[in-house]
């Protein structure tokens, strides 16, 4: 082989083998693997909100998990897909809500194992539901200091 080849392929590999490292170290500080772990659940819920791919999936505010995919199956009906760890052991009274973030529009998805006597059911929906956000429960506020004034009023 000529010299004048050699250090192009040889430039051309340094290349190839950077953008690989690229590829890879992105990947691994996003956290991403090729081959899957864990174990998967799907939930069902009439409305998700601001809820991503990718949100965080807790435990009494520990992340066990997150959101591997949302599937809207029909209007009042989607899907999420969790990604878990295999240790953990869901029971079959398993719930899951949305909470959404105070100050952003981040959402995470509340899961509470349950601590029935029955494991989860291979293959089971979780049904969950979609927890007050700040503006719901700020109107359940002025509804009872409405409530109380017209009481103070009638005093």
């Amino acid at each position: 082989m000529d010299l004048h080849y050699q250090k192009e392929a040889a430039v051309g590999g340094l290349v190839l083998g950077g953008i690989a490292l690229f590829v890879f170290g992105t990947m691994w500080l996003k956290g991403a693997t090729f081959r899957p772990s864990g174990q998967v659940v799907e939930v069902q819920f009439p409305d998700v909100g601001a809820l991503k791919v990718d949100n965080v999936v807790t435990i009494s505010g520990v992340i066990v998990g997150k959101v591997s995919a949302l599937q809207l199956e029909r209007s009042g009906r989607v899907m999420v897909t969790l990604s878990l760890p295999s240790a953990l052991e869901l029971k079959a009274d398993a719930s899951a809500s949305i909470s959404s973030g105070f100050f952003s529009s981040d959402s995470r998805l509340l899961l509470d194992p349950g601590d029935s006597a029955e494991p989860f059911p291979a293959g089971g929906i979780i049904q969950g539901r979609m927890d007050g956000g700040i503006f719901e429960k700020g109107a359940a506020l002025a509804d009872r200091a409405d409530s109380v004034l017209l009481g103070v009023q009638s005093i």
